[in-house]
C-alpha cells in the first residue's frame, strides 16, 4: 500500500505520518518511508495520500436482528446462518473487520458464520460470539426464549456458562437490568443477583475469557463493575460513583449504544418509554450520563451500535453522528473507540486495533482525513482489507 496517510494515535512502532505499508501472509510486514523498496512485492496499490486506518470494530451487534420491528424471522433455524452472514457481509463492506455478536439465536448461527470465515469459505468480519444471552427469569425473558438461556441461581449459572462455552461461545453475555423498550420493563431494576454475576465471572475467567452484561440501570452497572464484568453494555444511567471505580482502568470499560436513541419514535403501550415527552427525558438522561463518563472521567469507552440491519442500512453512520453531535466526542476519540479501545476491551489489542508491524492486516482506506474531518467516515471506505485480502 503506497503513499498512505497514517493517524499517529492509531499507529504504533513508527513516527511516520506518510508511509508505504507492506502486507504479507495476512500480516502487516513493514512500515517504511514512501518510496521504500520492499523485496518481492507482487502487487501494489497507490493510495495517493488517502488515510490508512485499522479496521473498524463494532463491539455490540446482534447479527440475527434483521428488522427494527421484529427480532424473529419465520425461517428454519438452519437458514438463519444465511441471514446473519448477510448482516456480517454488510458490516465488512462498511469497514467493520471485527464484530462482536452480543447474543445469538439458540441455533448458534453467528458461530457458523464465524467458523466459515475462519475456514476461508466466506468473506466476513472476524466474528466474536456470545451464544445465547444468559437471562434471569423476568418479564422480558419469555418473549425472547429463542435467544436466551434462562438462569436461576449460582449453580444454574455455572452450568449455563459452561454449556455456552462448550458449544463455542467466545465470551459470556449476561442480562443484568430491565430494557428501555420491552413492554412491562423498567431499565432501572436490577434483575440479576450478585452471586449469579460472580459465578459467571469466575467460570468465564477460569476458562480464559470474560463476561459482558446488558445493564442500563445504575444498580446493575455498579454491581457488575465491582464483580469484575469486563464490558458494561449500554451503561445508560451510569453514576459518578461507578465511574470512579473505572477511572484509569484498561481491564474493563463501557460500550455505550447511543445511535439507537435516534431511532426512538413510536413505542408500545406499557414500555418504559411510552410517550414523546418520556422519550426525550430518557434520551437526555442517557446523553448526560455518557457525556459525563467521557468528559469528566478516564474510562475506557468502546464502540457499539445494537441496531437492526434495516436501520444500519438506512444510515450506517448513525453511531458516529450521535457521538459527535449529541455527546461532543472528539474526532480522535471517536476513531479510537472504533478501533484500539474496542480491541482492548475485546482482548484483541495484540492482533488488531492499530496499524503496527506484526499485527493482522485488518485495515480500511478512508478518502480524506477523519482525524480532522469526521465527516470522512460518513461514507463507505475506499478499500476494506481483511487478513491482507482487499475485499474491494
Amino acid at each position: 500500500m503506497k503513499n498512505c496517510k497514517l493517524i499517529p494515535e492509531l499507529t504504533e512502532g513508527t513516527e511516520l505520518t506518510c508511509a508505504d505499508v507492506l502486507i504479507e501472509d495476512g500480516k502487516i510486514a513493514g512500515i517504511a518511508e514512501t518510496g521504500a523498496s520492499f523485496k518481492d512485492v507482487e502487487e501494489s496499490t497507490d493510495l495517493h495520500g488517502a488515510t490508512l486506518m485499522p479496521g473498524l470494530i463494532d463491539a455490540h451487534v446482534h447479527l440475527r436482528w434483521l428488522e427494527e420491528k421484529a427480532w424473529v424471522t419465520n425461517v428454519r433455524p438452519s437458514w438463519r446462518s444465511f441471514d446473519e452472514y448477510h448482516f456480517a457481509k454488510f458490516m465488512l463492506d462498511n469497514g467493520y473487520t471485527t464484530v462482536r455478536d452480543c447474543g445469538d439465536d439458540r441455533c448458534l448461527a453467528s458461530e457458523a458464520v464465524r467458523d466459515a470465515e475462519k475456514a476461508g469459505d466466506v468473506d466476513a468480519p472476524r466474528v466474536i460470539c456470545a451464544g445465547p444471552t444468559l437471562n434471569p427469569s423476568s418479564e422480558n425473558t419469555f418473549t425472547c426464549l429463542q435467544f436466551h438461556h434462562v438462569i436461576c441461581g449460582r449453580d444454574n449459572v455455572r452450568l449455563m456458562v459452561r454449556d455456552n462455552l462448550c458449544y463455542g461461545a467466545d465470551f459470556i453475555k449476561l442480562y443484568g437490568s430491565g430494557s428501555l423498550m420491552t413492554e412491562g420493563n423498567d431499565p432501572n431494576i436490577k434483575i440479576i443477583e450478585e452471586d449469579e454475576i460472580d459465578e459467571a465471572v469466575k467460570i468465564a475467567t477460569a476458562r480464559g475469557t470474560y463476561c459482558a452484561i446488558h445493564a442500563h440501570g445504575s444498580e446493575a452497572i455498579d454491581a457488575s463493575v465491582r464483580l469484575g464484568v469486563r464490558t458494561i453494555e449500554h451503561a445508560s444511567f451510569i453514576t459518578d460513583e461507578t465511574l470512579k471505580r473505572l477511572d484509569g482502568r484498561t481491564d474493563m470499560g463501557i460500550v455505550p449504544t447511543v445511535g439507537i436513541l435516534k431511532t426512538f419514535t413510536k413505542h408500545a403501550k406499557g414500555s418504559y418509554v411510552d410517550s414523546d415527552d418520556r422519550r426525550m427525558q430518557v434520551i437526555n438522561q442517557v446523553h448526560k450520563c455518557i457525556r459525563n463518563a467521557y468528559h469528566n472521567h478516564d474510562v475506557l469507552i468502546g464502540w457499539g451500535t445494537d441496531i437492526a440491519l434495516d436501520t444500519y442500512m438506512e444510515n450506517p453512520y448513525i453511531e458516529i453522528q450521535a457521538r459527535k453531535e449529541d455527546l461532543d466526542f472528539s474526532n480522535i476519540d471517536i476513531l479510537k473507540q472504533m478501533t484500539i479501545n474496542s480491541a482492548r476491551l475485546l482482548c484483541l489489542d495484540e492482533e488488531v486495533g492499530t496499524v503496527k508491524e506484526g499485527k493482522c492486516a485488518d485495515l480500511v482506506v478512508i478518502d480524506g482525513d477523519p482525524a480532522e474531518h469526521i465527516e470522512a467516515m460518513y461514507k463507505k471506505p475506499m478499500h476494506v482489507i481483511r487478513k491482507g485480502k482487499i475485499i474491494f
